[in-house]
């Protein structure tokens, strides 16, 4: 199973991040649109329409400044799966940089 999990997990993650950034953005731009005009990616076909996740990152204590409880939840929890999802990419490199080091002893 650990094995699966090193070969699925980035790709778990990233489709659960996904979802909840879908989620997020659709509560985000509903309910706060002033805010959410300024982090909102402003290049390419989804300009306006999705918010940038750097950005959100940076500016994350003006928007917990809004006592918006869903709206705090929601970004804690896109937060987290983006780490999961890095982090599960990263234990990959390392699981195969070991399986590789394994296999040429």
């Amino acid at each position: 199973m650990p094995v699966v999990y090193v070969f699925l997990g980035p790709v778990l993650f990233s489709i659960l991040y996904r979802i909840r950034k879908m989620k997020f953005d659709n509560y985000f731009f509903e309910k706060h649109p002033e805010l959410a005009a300024k982090s909102a990616i402003q290049y390419g076909v989804m300009k306006g329409s999705v918010s940038n996740s750097l950005d959100l990152y940076s500016n994350r204590k003006d928007l917990f400044k809004q006592y918006d409880k869903q709206l705090n939840e929601l970004l804690t929890s896109t937060f987290q799966m983006g780490r999961f999802s890095i982090y599960s990419f990263l234990m990959l490199i390392i699981v195969s940089a070991i399986v590789i080091v394994l296999r040429t002893s």
